[in-house]
């Protein structure tokens, strides 16, 4: 019940949330739901990809509430990369930078 792709309406948070804890996708569907959810799972899939190639084998070291609504997060991984995630539906301030709606800055530290 708690798929990465268990619906069209919160893939991406479910693909943000996966990033911002390091935790690695579950695509779960019924066959006849694949052709509408692929494009979909392909993006997410290949987000999730990129940011775990740097950080899968590093350990959480840092985790913060940015906002009082919980809408921007932060996490650190080996002290090495920060990944900060804005799950609003507008761009976010964090330090100078820019986090667009439903994405993320992952940079180097």
């Amino acid at each position: 019940g708690d798929s990465t792709a268990m619906s069209l309406d919160i893939i991406s948070d479910k693909t943000l949330f996966a990033c911002l804890y390091g935790c690695p996708p579950l695509y779960s569907f019924k066959e006849e739901n694949y052709k509408k959810l692929k494009q979909a799972i392909l993006k997410s899939y290949k987000t999730i990809t990129a940011v775990h190639e740097k950080t899968a084998l590093l350990t959480m070291t840092d985790f913060k509430i940015l906002s009082d609504d919980y809408m921007l997060q932060c996490s650190v991984f080996g002290d090495k990369y920060r990944i900060t995630v804005n799950f609003s539906n507008e761009p976010r301030e964090v330090d100078g930078k820019t986090v667009l709606p439903k994405d993320f800055i992952l940079e180097e530290i």
